[in-house]
């Protein structure tokens, strides 16, 4: 409400908009940290933190709001169905993403450098 209020849009599609946007900062995070690691460098267990802040927070406005937004969108009799389809497509991304890690280690492609193409990727999608 206090954001309708100052005219920001908290529509369905413009939180998960919005929480691919962030998923893009945390994968951007995520690859700085995996940078400094790579160099050698000693990095304290709680710089993960920010990224897990910044995933929990993606997760929240994405997963959370098309299932939801899915489910209401839905004939009354299919909504477990449609709510089961859009649960199937997150397993689909979640095994793509998997083998796309696979296939950039068996290519040789550093981790940071798949984790900045994730960031990419899901900004592409956001749009």
């Amino acid at each position: 409400p206090a954001l309708e209020r100052r005219g920001v849009s908290t529509r369905a599609p413009w939180r998960m908009m919005a929480g691919m946007i962030v998923a893009a900062a945390a994968f951007v995070v995520a690859g700085l940290l995996d940078l400094r690691v790579n160099s050698g460098q000693r990095v304290n267990i709680l710089w993960q933190l920010p990224q897990l802040f910044l995933i929990t927070v993606a997760e929240i406005l994405v997963s959370v709001t098309g299932l939801e937004y899915s489910y209401e969108k839905a004939p009354e009799a299919m909504r477990a169905s449609v709510s089961a389809l859009y649960l199937l497509t997150t397993a689909v991304g979640d095994l793509m993403g998997g083998f796309l890690f696979v296939a950039a280690g068996h290519l040789g492609v550093s981790r940071p450098a798949v984790l900045f193409l994730c960031a990419v990727l899901v900004l592409l999608t956001a749009i």
